[in-house]
């Protein structure tokens, strides 16, 4: 019997076994990111970086920013809510 699963969930079940929360938190926080804003905007950003309930994320268009910045909220709700418990408390949009 072949047992799947994405590398992503593999990693990170590693990490909290291994009692490395944070950097678990982390890689998750990026890899939800990107499935949460989609394929064209995963596309033009620059930069995703995660500390400690901050999401800092660095985008190449301005008109995506203005537009981000707009939703802010929104997207730190969709991150949180598809990691099933509040882990990025604020977001940094340069």
């Amino acid at each position: 019997m072949r047992y799947e699963r994405k590398l992503s969930d593999v990693l990170s079940s590693l990490y909290r076994t291994m009692e490395l929360d944070e950097l678990a938190d982390e890689f998750e926080v990026k890899s939800v990111y990107r499935q949460v804003v989609g394929d064209l905007i995963s596309k033009l950003t620059m930069e995703v970086r995660y500390d400690k309930g901050v999401l800092v994320v660095k985008y190449s268009s301005a008109a995506l920013k203005n537009e981000i910045a707009y939703k802010k909220q929104d997207l730190i709700n969709k991150i949180n809510d598809s990691m099933n418990r509040v882990v990025v408390r604020k977001l940094i949009i340069l």
